[in-house]
């Protein structure tokens, strides 16, 4: 039994160790026996070093405002010389690099949940994990020992119809990085009731689902002779 274990602090940090990752990965030149890109696995659970934040810079920045919208604000308007500052240039969009570096982000990390009402099963098992963990009560040798924790937390009756599949660890790392991109955009969300959380979550991971779809289907298009 493994046990996943996450390894950043939150998304800008992935954002950076993974986007670094991929520049030096780079995209590799279709071989002339198939003509199609090498193909790697498709989850990886390496204990990659996590790097701090990423530092703050000119790109814009999301904020919610009292009405629940969300609009995106950048630095580097015009100098007020009245005041001494520069203005904020206001958007209701999100840039093109942020989007992007999301789905690259969504690409790279997550795996599908499916259905996405598993995440219901899920959440509650990977909290219970973590949380032992946090106060040491939860074997942390990935042994039998660990194997034998996961089935006593599965048997537990506010678990119930729960199964093994919903402890794997690309679905934890999955949930863990939905949980951060949901974070990033809303600050409150560990303050959110239990329900509301695993309502956002579920939700955030049906179109993780769609995205990691299109990509798959664009490649394989993209490959497929005519």
């Amino acid at each position: 039994m493994v046990i996943w274990k996450k390894y950043w602090d939150n998304l800008p940090a992935l954002a950076q160790l993974r986007l670094n990752s991929l520049q030096k990965t780079g995209l590799p030149e279709a071989k002339p026996e198939s003509e199609s890109p090498t193909k790697v696995s498709a989850f990886s659970s390496g204990g990659y070093y996590y790097p701090p934040g990423m530092p703050a810079g000119s790109e814009a920045r999301p904020v919610r405002l009292d009405n629940n919208q969300i609009v995106w604000i950048r630095p580097g308007g015009l100098l007020d010389q009245q005041f001494g500052y520069r203005r904020l240039k206001v958007f209701d969009k999100p840039s093109r690099s942020i989007n992007a570096i999301i789905a690259a982000l969504t690409v790279s990390e997550a795996t599908s949940i499916v259905p996405a009402g598993r995440v219901r099963n899920a959440l509650p098992i990977m909290e219970q994990i973590n949380e032992e963990l946090t106060h040491g009560s939860f074997p942390d040798d990935n042994g039998e020992d660990a194997a034998d924790a996961v089935v006593k937390i599965l048997l537990d009756k506010q678990f119930k119809g729960a199964t093994p599949n919903d402890v794997l660890p690309e679905v934890h790392h999955t949930l863990e990085f939905v949980k951060d991109l949901l974070k990033y955009y809303r600050p409150n969300f560990n303050d959110l009731p239990c329900e509301e959380q695993i309502a956002l979550v579920e939700h955030a991971s049906g179109y993780v689902n769609d995205l990691l779809e299109a990509a798959r289907k664009l490649t394989e298009q993209s490959e497929a002779r005519i």
